[in-house]
């Protein structure tokens, strides 16, 4: 994921292309406190939620 970004401009479509790459490279546990699938959705919300904070 960070290779993808290094050089691009932080736009929308930049962070979009790159949710599709952060789920293969992300791979939670499930556990008491979270389900893997959760836990996969709660990354790829925070990198988006950080962009729309930090344009």
């Amino acid at each position: 994921v960070e290779e993808f970004l290094l050089g691009k401009p932080w736009t929308m479509e930049t962070v979009q292309a790159a949710k599709p790459l952060l789920q293969e490279a992300f791979t939670p546990l499930t556990d008491l406190r979270g389900s893997a699938e959760y836990r996969q959705r709660l990354v790829v919300n925070l990198f988006e939620k950080f962009f729309v904070e930090f344009p």
